[in-house]
């Protein structure tokens, strides 16, 4: 090889370790980018065959940067507590989509915040703005983005009460009545009080919500009756509730429950306004699928109608006092139900499953990617899934900065959902750091700094070469 071909020689390893070293810096630079994967260069000979020559004069040409590698190996998880920081653990990316290039992009950057998608809906964004893709649950807006954005709504519905349960004590040393004036005669909703306090020995109320997440209160009255262990009571609406009211307007329903000597429920009575009477469980389940109570459950269904709010619509509440029936469809003496001691009335317990609407508070991603939002109704709804996606070939993904990549058009990634079963799951309140070796990297800078000055003095000694050969001359 001639002097001018050592020259070039040289040249081309000074051009390539000067990009290695840039690639070093690169990498060096983004050691703290979250989810930056560093980069490495692959240096390949130049190498030429002189034509028609013999093998021994063959010779190489030097080095250059053949390409430049990434390494996708998965970076240290560094907890953050913050819920919408998200980290892959294993294989895949998140898949980001930038609404106004209308282009999906791939990252292991899951440093994400909520921002608004419309007035109903948030969405999850990474620090470039691009939102985070994946599945709606449970029928939330599936339909809204129609881009796979994942949407978080602002306000959670409220539900409609289906079933109430009350346990209470009446008190068994009031006195028998020696006049009976039914509860429901001394009820007058054209009146203020409907109802005089003379005309009842205890009452409590109770909260139900209907379909559209409205609270109403239910007030139940009790009286004795001129029957040894006997109590009467009426399940009442506020009259105020319906325009025009008659008399018996808010009366829900009515009944009467005997107890034994012991104070447990010997038998009960029921007519709803509907004229419904006492039903099983079994029963009540068909009526509505939604509840979850026990077959034998003996039940009272009360029916509601709020007609300030809506006229036509009428939701059927089933009441469960503890109440069961035997195989002989006989109430069933238990400790468990409404009693009647000798001790003062009282409020046992009391639940229903209805609730009102929400607004968004909080969120939790689980690590199959589901994501939890909180409400403040002190629900919780799983409203969306983030979904990961994976190439078989990832070498072949594009840099195209801000921690991004973009596939080629003839790649097609493999979406899937995170879990245990599956190459990822997702760490929420943590972040993945970059995957750069700070040792590694020196030990390369070093590398290369020497090869480096090895070709700057041979490009030296080159010149010094050439130099003396002119003087000669």
């Amino acid at each position: 090889m001639s002097i001018f071909g050592n020259m070039y020689v040289s040249k081309t390893g000074m051009y390539s370790m000067a990009r290695g070293m840039e690639i070093t810096a690169n990498n060096l630079t983004n050691l703290n980018t979250v989810g930056f994967k560093g980069d490495r260069p692959a240096f390949v000979d130049l190498y030429s065959a002189l034509g028609g020559g013999t093998p021994f004069l063959n010779g190489g040409f030097g080095v250059t940067v053949g390409d430049i590698e990434t390494t996708f190996l998965e970076g240290s998880i560094n907890d953050t507590g913050v819920p919408t920081d998200l980290a892959i653990h294993g294989k895949g990316f998140f898949m980001v989509y930038d609404e106004d290039s209308k282009k999906t992009y791939y990252t292991r950057d899951g440093m994400f915040h909520l921002e608004d998608f419309d007035e109903n809906y948030l969405k999850l964004v990474d620090p470039n703005g691009y939102a985070l893709k994946g599945q709606q649950l449970n029928n939330i807006a599936t339909n809204v983005s129609g881009e796979g954005i994942i949407l978080i709504p602002k306000q959670a519905p409220g539900k409609v009460t289906n079933y109430l349960s009350l346990r209470f004590n009446l008190d068994a040393t009031v006195p028998v009545e020696t006049q009976d004036q039914p509860l429901k005669d001394a009820w007058d909703a054209t009146q203020n009080p409907p109802i005089s306090p003379s005309a009842y020995d205890w009452l409590f109320k109770v909260y139900v919500f209907d379909a559209q997440g409205q609270r109403h209160e239910l007030t139940i009255y009790f009286d004795r009756t001129t029957n040894d262990n006997e109590y009467e009571f009426i399940i009442t609406a506020d009259p105020s509730l319906y325009e025009n009211p008659s008399k018996d307007t808010g009366i829900l329903g009515s009944g009467t429950i005997t107890f034994d000597n012991s104070g447990l429920v010997k038998d009960i009575t029921y007519t709803s306004a509907n004229g419904d009477n006492l039903v099983k469980g079994s029963e009540a389940m068909q009526d509505n699928p939604d509840l979850k109570v026990d077959d034998n459950a003996a039940l009272l269904p009360v029916p509601l109608t709020f007609t300030s709010d809506n006229p036509d619509e009428q939701q059927k509440i089933f009441l469960d006092l503890g109440l069961k029936y035997n195989e002989n469809d006989q109430i069933v003496a238990s400790p468990d139900a409404v009693t009647s001691y000798a001790s003062p009335f009282v409020s046992l317990y009391q639940y229903q499953d209805g609730y009102s609407s929400g607004l968004f508070k909080s969120l939790m991603v689980h690590a199959d990617g589901t994501i939890e939002a909180e409400y403040s109704n002190d629900q919780s709804l799983e409203v969306a899934q983030v979904l990961l996606a994976s190439f078989p070939a990832e070498a072949r993904l594009e840099k195209v900065g801000l921690t991004l990549f973009k596939a080629p058009p003839n790649i097609t990634p493999a979406i899937f959902e995170p879990g245990e079963d599956a190459p990822a799951t997702i760490v929420s309140g943590a972040l993945e750091n970059s995957n750069v070796d700070i040792v590694q990297e020196m030990v390369n800078l070093i590398s290369l700094q020497r090869v480096f000055e090895s070709n700057s003095r041979v490009l030296s000694v080159s010149d010094q070469l050439l130099e003396d050969i002119l003087r000669w001359r």
